[in-house]
C-alpha cells in the first residue's frame, strides 16, 4: 500500500512540475507567440517590453474594461495593433493582430504566407469557419475560451491578417 501511494505521488509531482516549465506551449502543442525583429512576444505578458521596442509611433485608443478594473487598450502602428486589458495594475497582451509582413508567427507565418505553410508550420490541427484559418489550445471549435491563432485567407488561400489572442472569458 505504502508503495502505491509513492508511485501515485510520484506520478503527480512529475506532472505538477512539467505544468511549471516556462515553455509557452500549450496542451495541443501551440506556440502562442510572434516574432519582433528577432524577439519573440507572447500572450498575457506585460505590453511594456513590446510597446518600447516598437515606440511611440502608434494611434491610441482606450475604453472602460468590461472584464477587468480599467482600461482595455489599443496601440495601433502600421504593421501590428496590439490590444491590452488591464490585470493587477498592469497591461496586459490579450491580443496581436499583424497587418503587413514585417512581422510574422513563432513559426515563421506572416501575411502572403499560404494555408499550406501553415499547415507545414502548425500542423492538421486547424478548424475552418469560412475564410478563417483557426488553431485553438484545445482544438475544439466551440471551445470560445480556449487561446487562438486565427488566419485570415483570401480566395487564393494566401493569408491576409493574423491575430495571436487570448479570450478574456
Amino acid at each position: 500500500m505504502k508503495r502505491n501511494f509513492l508511485l501515485i505521488f510520484a506520478i503527480l509531482l512529475i506532472a505538477i512540475l512539467a505544468g511549471c516549465s516556462e515553455n509557452e506551449k500549450t496542451e495541443q502543442g501551440l506556440e502562442l507567440k510572434i516574432n519582433v525583429d528577432g524577439k519573440l512576444y507572447g500572450l498575457r505578458e506585460d505590453s511594456s517590453a513590446i510597446i518600447s521596442q516598437l515606440g511611440d509611433d502608434y494611434a491610441y485608443s482606450s475604453a472602460v474594461s468590461c472584464v477587468y478594473n480599467g482600461e482595455d487598450k489599443q496601440y495601433e502602428y502600421e504593421d501590428i495593433i496590439i490590444s491590452t486589458v488591464p490585470v493587477d495594475g498592469k497591461d496586459i497582451v490579450e491580443d496581436y493582430a499583424l497587418k503587413t509582413n514585417k512581422y510574422s508567427t513563432s513559426k515563421g507565418i506572416t501575411i502572403g504566407s499560404t494555408k499550406d505553410d501553415a499547415i507545414k508550420a502548425y500542423g492538421e490541427g486547424y478548424f475552418m469557419q469560412g475564410n478563417l484559418m483557426t488553431y485553438s489550445t484545445t482544438g475544439t471549435p466551440e471551445d470560445i475560451q480556449a487561446e487562438r491563432i486565427q488566419l485570415y485567407l483570401d480566395g487564393e488561400n494566401k493569408i491576409i491578417e493574423i491575430h495571436v489572442y487570448s479570450p478574456s472569458y
